[in-house]
C-alpha cells in the first residue's frame, strides 16, 4: 500500500512517501531557497515537477520516489539538489516480483443471486450499456494531455460515431 506523508502539499515540495531521498518541486524552487519542512536549502534552481534530494544520497545508492528505486546516484548528492539525469543512472538490480502473492480466487453468487446493472436490450435480445471511451494515464503529470485529449471529442466531432457515446 502506498502511504501518504501528511507533509506531502505544504511548502514548494510534494513528500510522496516518507522513505523517499527525494521530494518532488510542487513549483519552482530557487538556489538558496529554505525548505523548511525538510532541512535542506535547495542548492539548485529546479523547475516544478523536478526531483531534490532530500538527504545525502552516496554514489551508487538507490534514490527512491514512492519508496520505490528509479534510479541510482552516479555521485554523491547533497541534500537540496536537483536529481535529474547529470546524476543519476540506471542499471539492473534485483526486484521483488511477488506481485499479488496474497490472490484468493472469488466466490461467485449463484446467477440468481446476483446484481443486476442499468443497461438496455438489444433487438438480438442480448443487453448492453453505454458506448464511452476512456483515455487513461499512468502518471499524473500527463493528466492535463489526458483532458485535453478528452475535451476535444465533443458532441459535434462524434457526430458521425453514433456508436460513441462520449470520451472521458
Amino acid at each position: 500500500m502506498i502511504e501518504i506523508s501528511e507533509k506531502r502539499l505544504i511548502g514548494p515540495i510534494i513528500r510522496l512517501h516518507p522513505n523517499d531521498n527525494i521530494v518532488v518541486a510542487r513549483v519552482d524552487v530557487a538556489i538558496g531557497e529554505a525548505v523548511p519542512s525538510e532541512n535542506f536549502t535547495s542548492r539548485s534552481q529546479v523547475p516544478a515537477g523536478y526531483k531534490i534530494a532530500a538527504k545525502k544520497i552516496l554514489k551508487g545508492e538507490a534514490i527512491l520516489k514512492y519508496n520505490v528505486t528509479v534510479g541510482f546516484a552516479n555521485t554523491d548528492i547533497e541534500p537540496g539538489t536537483m536529481v535529474h539525469s547529470h546524476n543519476t543512472e540506471f542499471r539492473e538490480f534485483d526486484r521483488d516480483y511477488a506481485y499479488a502473492s496474497e490472490y484468493k480466487p472469488t466466490t461467485l453468487l449463484p446467477e440468481t443471486e446476483r446484481a443486476t446493472f442499468q443497461g438496455y436490450v438489444r433487438a438480438n435480445g442480448k443487453v448492453g450499456t453505454r458506448n464511452f471511451i476512456g483515455i487513461l494515464s499512468t502518471v499524473n503529470c500527463s493528466a492535463t494531455v489526458v483532458n485535453k485529449i478528452a475535451a476535444w471529442f465533443t458532441p459535434e466531432r462524434l457526430k458521425d460515431f453514433p456508436n460513441i457515446d462520449g470520451v472521458v
